[in-house]
Formats: C-alpha cells, structure tokens, sequence
C-alpha cells in the first residue's frame, strides 16, 4: 500500500472519491482515509504561467515542474508558499 502522500495522491488519480472510499472498507482505510483528509484538497500557489513568467519554455515541461513540486510540498519536502513554490519549480 501507498504510504507518502505522492504516492496515496498518484494511486488515487483518476479514482472517483467513492472507489477510493471502497479501497478503504476493502482493507485500505489507511491510505483511503489519508487521501481524503489531507491530500486530495493540497495544491500549489504557483500556476503554469509563474513558470512562463520566470521564463520556462511553454510546453510538458511546466507540467512536469508543477507536479515534481507538489510532490515535494505533499512529502513535507518543501516549505509553504509561493516564494518556495517556484524556486523549487526553477530548480528541478
């Protein structure tokens, strides 16, 4: 079973809230109830176009730097805010 937070969030992507409630009465609950209580409501202050701004190519890669930071701020990897956001989206 998923145990960090980017895990639980990537093994329920897609997953309608009540399959993921189901995943939780079928033995689950852990990681069900985790997801429904703390990380399914996070997301990043930053947006696409603060990386276009700080001069981030418009393409896959501005996807690909939003969701590695809110992996890193879902694994308690990265301070809050905005300021933190986009340094860390600049630097990976």
């Amino acid at each position: 079973a998923a145990t960090r937070p980017s895990a639980i969030r990537a093994a329920a992507r897609g997953v309608p809230l009540e399959g993921v409630a189901l995943a939780g009465a079928l033995g689950c609950e852990k990681p069900a109830r985790r997801w429904l209580q703390d990380v399914r409501d996070v997301h990043l202050e930053i947006t696409g176009d603060d990386l276009l701004i700080a001069g981030v190519a418009e393409g896959p890669e501005i996807g690909r730097r939003l969701e590695a930071v809110l992996e890193l701020r879902l694994d308690g990897e990265l301070a809050e805010g905005r300021a933190a956001e986009l340094a860390a989206a600049l630097d990976v």
